[in-house]
């Protein structure tokens, strides 16, 4: 199944934009009563917490200025008394927070915005967190999350939205995400990411299984219908075996009769064994492809650059 992402809709896919300095900025509009209200919460966390730190304008290493989807400046708000955590930590902080059920609206509410919620519900919650941009070699770039876990060293992490209302799906943007230059970018659902949250390779992995899967699932519709077919076959000999129930016969065509029946019990049972074993490639699929209900619309293009704003 296929679900909407970042990459949906390209014609207004404006992700993660760069401005030079000089350039003249709107401000956001964030639709929908939650996600201002929220918004508000998250930029106003410096007056309720004096102790913050309001970081920004983010500069790039190229001299240009990190800003949102309605070309506003980025800030951030830093806790000092923010720890590195420990993955465990990590996870336990994305099942709570509800970034990611927030709708992505193209030119208003988009990657940036994501990231930068996700990076102050963290800081406000005690852990450190720093807010990435990527490039890639052709196309817009992106902004995402990453924390310097204790045990696990850097994880990225994901909480870009979707365009979708379908609520059902919407923990699938709760993800950990995968970034090596040189490579397209990934993202996986905590329940699949969280096994091995850093290391590109188990990425690859899982898409392999996902692609592999997607195959079995196409030769498993060629076998359905070989076996749907047998099943109508016998449904049909079956039938036939009742025309003669009741009426003489000769001890040969006795013989031949039972003869039949006994093969045909014996195909069956043949069918029996072969539909009990497609139900369990069946149940084996479905296991996968339920911990990984869509495939994220992302840039195709190789990352280029990776860049940070750690907290100091």
């Amino acid at each position: 199944m296929e679900c909407g992402g970042i990459w949906g809709t390209a014609a207004n896919a404006l992700l993660c934009k760069r401005v030079s300095r000089n350039d003249t900025l709107a401000r956001p509009i964030i639709d929908g009563m939650r996600a201002s209200a929220l918004l508000f919460i998250c930029l106003s966390c410096h007056a309720q917490n004096p102790s913050f730190e309001q970081v920004g304008p983010l500069i790039s290493q190229d001299g240009s200025r990190l800003v949102g989807s309605a070309q506003e400046t980025v800030y951030l708000h830093n806790n000092p008394a923010a720890h590195d955590p420990s993955f465990d930590e990590v996870l336990t902080f994305l099942r709570r927070d509800e970034t990611h059920e927030y709708r992505y609206t193209p030119k208003k509410f988009m990657c940036t915005e994501f990231a930068v919620m996700l990076h102050d519900h963290a800081e406000q919650a005690g852990l450190r967190c720093a807010l990435v941009s990527i490039q890639f070699t052709q196309g817009e770039g992106h902004a995402l999350d990453a924390f310097k876990t204790t045990d696990c060293g850097v994880v990225y992490v994901d909480c870009t939205g979707t365009l979708s209302k379908e609520p059902q799906l919407l923990d699938v943007y709760n993800t950990i995400a995968y970034v090596e230059p040189g490579k397209p970018y990934g993202r996986l659902p905590l329940s699949v990411g969280g096994i091995d949250p850093n290391r590109y390779s188990h990425y690859e992995k899982v898409m392999r299984l996902w692609n592999c899967e997607e195959e079995r699932s196409r030769d498993l519709e060629e076998e359905r219908k070989g076996l749907d077919e047998r099943n109508r076959a016998l449904e049909q000999e079956q039938g036939q075996f009742a025309h003669f129930n009741g009426r003489p016969a000769s001890p040969e065509q006795a013989d031949q009769i039972q003869s039949n029946i006994r093969d045909y019990n014996a195909r069956v049972t043949a069918l029996k064994k072969a539909q009990e074993a497609f139900n369990a490639k069946v149940a084996s699929i479905n296991k996968i492809q339920l911990a990984l209900r869509c495939k994220y619309e992302m840039n195709p293009a190789p990352v280029k650059t990776i860049e940070a704003w750690w907290p100091k």
